[in-house]
């Protein structure tokens, strides 16, 4: 059988068959350049961090580096992540103490309810496979709800981790001796990554982990523009609170066991105090921890203030005089302009305030804005906070 020919310019077997080539090796090279492509965009190093400064990210080689310096309280050495495209080898000359973690992540364990808001924001809560604290998940949804328990702390249960096979278990530990059980998990090949969010010192701060967790999920884009649009209610709030003609001055939190802890003027809380356009007696005191104060001591400083706002767990102000007495003392008790973060709280323990409070800053500011300077939002509904009344007042 001869070859097929090339008459007057009409389509042959040979045409046909150069068509046919030609085809297919356009579509692979599309197919190629495409994957090319979503690789670069998935690990760009366009990822600005603007407020947190608990860890950094940079690019190496078709990879991203993610360190903590500080992945807990009491830590000597940083905690270090090289993120890789999942089913990918990548470079590792130069690099050393790091762990390797295949994105996006597919089964997650996380010791903590905190994450629960990231990752809804996200868009990655199916990744979860166990959760540590589950029945303090304010309002949970019914995958959420079915999740097993893995415990917390030091209770955290390695049996039922390593029973569930997950690629990464996040982290928190708030102390060296919590660390323990996570060694155990990493000599068995299971990754543990840290989250430590609560070591920021400020709001903003804290909300832009969700760039952090992103990282872990390939969700990059979907993070900044969350963050960005809390960046600019938040620091919209500051200016307008910032043009209030009188900072009222703010009592915070109640003793315990004979403490009373008040945030130092580095604190994310006594920043969000300051931002809300109040006094804050502890505004300079340094450091970024709480201070240890006695009730007296707290008297002597604070009787006068004009809002006693985070009273642990008081749902009335009869509440607050059965605990002490001497609460009565205090001006703000006395005027009633007392406000708990309870508005979303579950009687298990769960309190939205520390879930999605973490994550909205901006809503925090705009409540606290709204008591300080009701005149700045009058018609603002608070959120997370909410007043505190006598008990026969409630009944009403």
């Amino acid at each position: 059988m001869g070859l097929p020919v090339l008459i007057c310019g009409k389509d042959t077997g040979l045409k046909n068959m150069i068509k046919r080539t030609v085809a297919v090796f356009a579509a692979f090279a599309a197919a190629f350049f495409l994957l090319l492509w979503s690789e670069d965009k998935a690990f760009a190093t366009d990822l600005k961090i603007t407020d947190a400064e608990e860890f950094t990210v940079e690019e190496h080689k078709n990879s991203i580096l993610v360190t903590l310096q500080n992945p807990y309280p009491g830590a000597v050495e940083p905690a270090r992540y090289l993120l890789v495209p999942r089913g990918t080898d990548t470079e590792t000359a130069g690099l050393d103490n790091f762990i390797t973690v295949e994105v996006p992540v597919r089964r997650s364990v996380s010791t903590t309810t905190v994450n629960l808001a990231f990752m809804r924001q996200l868009g990655v809560t199916d990744s979860l496979v166990g959760l540590g604290g589950r029945k303090y998940v304010y309002s949970p949804d019914e995958y959420e709800v079915n999740l097993p328990e893995v415990g917390e702390g030091m209770n955290l249960d390695l049996e039922e981790v390593i029973r569930l096979a997950p690629d990464v278990v996040f982290a928190y530990a708030f102390s060296p001796s919590e660390v323990d059980n996570f060694k155990r998990l990493e000599k068995i090949g299971i990754k543990v990554v840290y989250m430590s969010e609560y070591l920021e010192k400020t709001p903003l701060g804290r909300a832009e982990w969700i760039k952090y967790l992103s990282l872990f999920f390939c969700r990059e884009e979907r993070a900044s523009d969350l963050f960005e649009k809390v960046r600019n209610n938040y620091l919209s709030l500051v200016e307008k609170a910032s043009s209030a003609r009188r900072r009222p001055s703010v009592l915070v939190n109640k003793a315990m066991s004979g403490t009373w802890y008040v945030p130092a003027g580095d604190n994310w809380f006594s920043h969000l105090l300051q931002d809300s356009g109040a006094s804050y007696p502890w505004a300079h005191a340094e450091g970024d921890r709480s201070i240890p104060l006695d009730l007296e001591t707290v008297l002597e400083k604070a009787a006068r203030a004009d809002y006693w706002i985070n009273p642990g767990l008081w749902e009335t102000l009869d509440d607050g005089l059965r605990e002490d007495e001497r609460y009565f003392l205090f001006k703000a008790f006395r005027s009633e302009q007392v406000y708990n973060n309870t508005a979303r709280y579950r009687k298990n323990g769960g309190n939205d305030y520390h879930q999605s409070g973490v994550m909205r800053p901006d809503i925090l500011l705009k409540d606290l804005v709204s008591v300080f300077h009701p005149e700045i939002l009058p018609d603002h509904r608070l959120v997370y906070y909410r007043k505190l009344k006598w008990q026969d007042e409630n009944q009403e």
